[in-house]
């Protein structure tokens, strides 16, 4: 029997969000974790769905924890193989075509029978979690295997499945088979609802086919009151570039060594930082790309950081290089989360990040290649000299990105998808208000 749970009338919501949970600390985990806890302050009850086994939670995240996060941890024990079996036959007795070319574009995403057998049995789990607690909207992060379980689910179910599309999975490279192209461009043209935080990921979604009336921008948020400013510099203290993030080639990373390598002898006590995962092993080419240019005494690497650890970095920064080439969206976390303790941040002006900075106020866009890079660090240091930053008003810029209006933003595009048997009633809602070029804005 096919179910229509729907938004209670109350408007008070059961969500699940398909969404890595912490550690690690990383981009798409702390915007799970962090609209999680923003929408059960708003009076919702929130489900965190990893998808994964249980790990240990870092202790820090743990206390702040008031949402309920749900791992998969007996597979196919007697409950789950009979919840396995009963799904498959409601799924396959559907009579849907786009279900069925869905689930097919799922299963064949993988190559090997283990994974194929793995995702129809998430797709089972997240279809009784839903059943079980009368769920009424679903979200997957990225227009990828959680978008299209999200997708998937929520149409056997009648429920609103919302794909928060972030930067990873809608920007190709050489590795992107064409199936897993096949299964992103698929999952953004059903998709019930896409959401963003950039309108950089967002032109990319356009390009791949997406449909502008299904479109939010709910923005980006930081929880700023966790970070005390910064103090003015003294000129006897390190001057520390940093970074933080995964550790890839297209966040301009050699371009950052080569650049302070050019201008190590104007600035003195110049220190780099670079925190975060390494899951391609870069850090061994940058390694040798720092001890060919002789900056190994200038260089630290943090790896990944607990959340105490990733405040005492930010309190040593005196600006954050979020230097990202090409197009794919990244690094926007770290740049608010840099402006939240008054430390300003320079960028390329590509991946998004230019959307959160005021240029000349709590940063600068430098634009591509060594040379303007070089120019952008200086002028970020000219600035110091001069006593040009007021690290209070940065902060207060990252202040007015709060995860409760991010909460909000979606909380008011929840509530406007009542009508959950109509797939196109996001291209007939009036609110939030539509931006010129088709898309919806949240306050």
């Amino acid at each position: 029997m096919r179910q229509n749970y729907g938004v209670k009338e109350n408007l008070k919501m059961n969500i699940v969000q398909l969404c890595s949970a912490p550690p690690p600390y990383g981009g798409v985990t702390i915007y799970g974790h962090e609209t999680s806890k923003e929408l059960v302050r708003l009076g919702h009850r929130v489900f965190m769905l990893p998808l994964t086994k249980a790990k240990k939670i870092d202790p820090d995240y743990q206390r702040e924890i008031n949402y309920e996060i749900v791992y998969c941890d007996k597979f196919f024990n007697f409950a789950t193989l009979v919840d396995f079996i009963l799904f498959s036959f409601r799924l396959l007795r559907r009579k849907d075509a786009i279900l069925h070319k869905s689930l097919y574009r799922l299963l064949i995403s993988r190559r090997s029978l283990k994974s194929v057998l793995g995702n129809f049995y998430l797709l089972s789990f997240v279809y009784w979690i839903c059943v079980r607690n009368k769920i009424d909207i679903l979200m997957g992060h990225h227009a990828s295997a959680r978008g299209m379980i999200a997708l998937i689910v929520g149409k056997m179910l009648n429920i609103p499945a919302f794909v928060f599309v972030h930067g990873g999975a809608i920007f190709f490279d050489e590795n992107t088979t064409s199936r897993e192209k096949a299964l992103t461009k698929w999952v953004l043209s059903k998709a019930y609802g896409l959401l963003f935080c950039s309108n950089n990921s967002i032109s990319r979604a356009l390009e791949l086919g997406a449909d502008r009336h299904k479109i939010y921008h709910v923005g980006l948020g930081v929880d700023a009151s966790k970070y005390r400013c910064k103090e003015k510099r003294t000129k006897s203290n390190y001057y520390t570039i940093g970074f933080l993030g995964n550790l890839f080639p297209y966040r301009g990373l050699e371009e950052l060594i080569i650049s302070s390598f050019k201008i190590v002898q104007k600035i003195p006590n110049l220190r780099i930082i670079l925190a975060g995962p390494d899951p391609l092993r870069y850090w061994n080419r940058l390694r040798a790309l720092i001890d060919k240019v002789n900056l190994g005494n200038f260089v630290e690497y943090w790896g990944e950081v607990t959340q105490d650890k990733h405040k005492k970095f930010l309190c040593q920064l005196d600006v954050m290089a979020l230097l990202i080439k090409g197009k794919k969206t990244g690094s926007l976390p770290s740049c608010l989360e840099a402006q939240s303790v008054g430390v300003p941040v320079l960028t390329t002006g590509s991946g998004g990040v230019d959307e959160y900075i005021l240029p000349g106020k709590t940063g600068f866009i430098c634009g591509q290649g060594v040379n303007k890079i070089c120019n952008g660090l200086l002028k970020i240091y000219e600035y110091y000299q001069k006593d040009l930053w007021d690290h209070n008003l940065i902060k207060e810029w990252a202040l007015d990105h709060s995860w409760r209006k991010v909460a909000l933003n979606m909380e008011k595009v929840f509530k406007n998808s009542k009508d959950c048997s109509n797939i196109n009633v996001l291209a007939k809602i009036g609110k939030p208000p539509r931006l010129g070029n088709g898309f919806h804005k949240g306050i």
